[in-house]
């Protein structure tokens, strides 16, 4: 099993865990990771092994005997030790992969604060706000090619034997609201690489500038990560709100492709009364 931080800098990869998973509640734990609990599991020091950046993990002695090992880019810590024991204490939510076993208990309950751990309204999400309860109220799921409205592909990609090339064997999202389909991702792994192309991202024209690309984008990119994605591309046009929506979301510029427009569609497109020309090439590192 493959896990990582959150900035991606640092990875790692496990053959098993070797102890079950328990949440802990200690004093310590709640104050180095800023929560109420946090899930761990012993893993022997065989099975485990950094494969990405170790030289960008950093340590801190938390209690006597006790070393924590975070990433000195974005803070996650993700494993610990204790002198003299023969399995490390796996942060079991930086995996990346699910395992096999489940939880089986809380340990050190005895340190929780009650002001804490007290009954509360739980979401799924942060809670909208009431103008923004479409959004909230979205179910965004997997979906089969033949699910994706073609209406809504064209509104992204206007050639169909474009769409027709790709959409066959890729990944495909959409988002409901209700009964309805109102927007649709669809996602190619390239072959022999950990890199993802998102191929086509449309929501209806009368849902836009409602936040449901944001929340399809995202649900995307968290489930590319999951499979073990180091790399989400995409191509879009120079200009236009398309342009600055994925920047947004941590793309940049890799690359100009020069009159792609000219000569890969059978028709000119236009936008805000300017015809696309050049593609960009936008990607995002994990």
């Amino acid at each position: 099993m493959k896990g990582s931080c959150l900035c991606g800098a640092v990875r790692y990869q496990v053959d098993r865990l070797d102890l079950p998973i328990m949440h802990c509640h200690c004093l310590t734990c709640q104050k180095t990771h800023a929560a109420t609990e946090v899930p761990t599991a012993g893993v022997l020091r065989e099975a485990f092994r950094w494969v990405q950046g170790e030289a960008s993990v950093t340590s801190v002695v938390s209690s006597a005997g006790k070393q924590r090992y975070f990433c000195q880019h974005c803070g996650t810590h993700l494993v610990a030790e204790r002198e003299g024991k023969p399995h490390l204490i796996l942060r079991v939510a930086t995996l990346d992969e699910t395992p096999d076993s489940q939880v089986q208990g809380h340990i050190w309950t005895a340190h929780d604060r009650a002001w804490l751990t007290a009954t509360a309204p739980r979401h799924r999400a942060w809670p909208q706000a009431p103008e923004q309860g479409e959004v909230a109220a979205l179910t965004i799921r997997r979906a089969g090619p033949d699910e994706l409205p073609q209406a809504l592909l064209l509104l992204a990609d206007p050639d169909w034997d474009t769409i027709a090339g790709y959409l066959p064997t890729a990944i495909c999202y959409v988002a409901e609201a209700g009964d309805e389909i109102v927007a649709v991702c669809v996602v190619a792994k390239l072959a022999g690489q950990e890199t993802f192309e998102i191929m086509n991202l449309a929501v209806a024209e009368a849902r836009q500038q409602a936040g449901i690309g944001a929340r399809l984008l995202q649900q995307v990119i968290d489930d590319v990560r999951a499979r073990g994605a180091r790399r989400l591309e995409l191509g879009t046009g120079s200009f236009g709100h398309q342009l600055a929506f994925y920047q947004r979301h941590g793309f940049r510029v890799v690359a100009v492709e020069p009159d792609y427009f000219l000569t890969h569609y059978p028709e000119p497109i236009h936008e805000n009364g300017l015809q696309h020309r050049d593609r960009l090439r936008l990607a995002v590192a994990f």
